[in-house]
């Protein structure tokens, strides 16, 4: 998908934008790159803790979609 990005760019420049370039790498890097953020930094500071363990709110959630 990243050289179907580049090619349509290349194509948009050659063409001189009649086709825009829509499909861009930066929007690719955007879209499918993995990031992950830390709450660490949030528990450190503010001595911040979930009120419902992850696992116990996951299992809820899961429970109320099935009914």
């Amino acid at each position: 998908s990243y050289l179907f990005c580049w090619l349509w760019e290349e194509y948009a420049r050659w063409s001189h934008d009649q086709l825009p370039p829509v499909f861009t790498r930066r929007e690719w890097a955007a879209t499918w790159k993995k990031t992950g953020f830390s709450n660490h930094k949030i528990k450190d500071l503010l001595g911040w803790k979930p009120l419902v363990p992850t696992g116990e709110g996951l299992s809820s959630y899961l429970e109320s979609c099935r009914k």
